[in-house]
């Protein structure tokens, strides 16, 4: 298309996933563009091999990642977030052209279970992945953002003006100061499973989610003040749900039915009630 084209000018950033097979796109996708459709895992023996293939699985769809920043300064995505992810183990994501700089910073729920081994982290990190780099995270114990550089947009370079990013065939212009990248980035993430699951047969294992959701954990019986009408989901389904709205004459209160992990959107079940008043208005 005219947006992938070198000579293009629009600028954008969007994201879609692919999951449907039922007519071969993520066959056809896998066989024709896809570089490494698992992890590239190196094995030294035959045991080794037998025991990637018995814990690791990866799933079908893929998120994929696309934009284009003409502009002189860097374009964010989306807000700082933490993903639904409800397996052990997270996502790897494959950069096929340009730069991605990720600015991520663990949960509280990361931080303890790296203070129980003794393992120290940092408030933040900020990485830089460029074409042919694969980073492997879980996004739902990692606040993260992403962005994608501009056209004046600098990395580090060694004292001999030379960057990792160079190296490996990216686009880049010179500068007084260090070397800027391609203003195209295109990537593609799939869901890895690392316990021996696998994903469920005929489910939709990837979804954008919108809404609000918790910037720290909140244990069960929290309540909230909020308006009439909340910007967060809402679902029939009791298993789904993590939250209530008791309504009350002079005020409206979010009832936190079940504790809510720190990222975790906030579901709120719906009832006939509410939906009927919702139709009627």
């Amino acid at each position: 298309s005219n947006f992938l084209s070198p000579t293009a000018t629009h600028n954008g950033y969007c994201s879609f996933v692919l999951q449907d097979d039922s007519n071969r796109a993520i066959s056809n996708f896998t066989k024709h563009h896809v570089t490494h459709p698992i992890l590239p895992l190196i094995a030294n023996n035959d045991l080794e091999k037998q025991l990637i293939a018995d814990t690791i699985c990866i799933a079908d769809p893929y998120w994929l990642f696309i934009g284009r920043n003409n502009n002189p300064h860097g374009m964010k995505g989306r807000e700082e977030h933490t993903d639904s992810i409800d397996h052990n183990g997270g996502t790897y994501h494959y950069q096929v052209a340009g730069s991605k700089i990720w600015t991520i910073r663990p949960t509280e729920e990361l931080r303890e279970m790296c203070d129980e081994i003794d393992i120290a982290l940092k408030g933040s990190y900020v990485i830089t992945v460029e074409e042919g780099d694969i980073f492997v995270m879980n996004t739902r114990l990692w606040w993260h953002q992403t962005e994608i550089p501009g056209t004046t947009t600098t990395f580090p370079c060694d004292d001999n003006g030379d960057s990792d990013s160079k190296s490996r065939g990216v686009m880049m212009e010179s500068s007084s100061n260090g070397c800027t990248s391609s203003n195209l980035s295109i990537s593609y993430a799939r869901d890895i499973y690392l316990d021996g699951t696998k994903p469920t047969v005929g489910r939709m294992h990837m979804s954008t989610l919108s809404g609000s959701w918790a910037t720290a954990f909140i244990p069960k019986g929290t309540l909230f003040l909020t308006e009439a009408d909340p910007p967060i989901g809402r679902t029939f389904n009791e298993m789904e749900a993590n939250c209530e709205l008791v309504v009350g004459e002079e005020k409206c209160e979010l009832v936190v039915i079940r504790d809510i992990k720190e990222g975790e959107f906030y579901v709120m079940l719906e009832s006939d009630d509410t939906a009927t008043s919702d139709e009627e208005e």
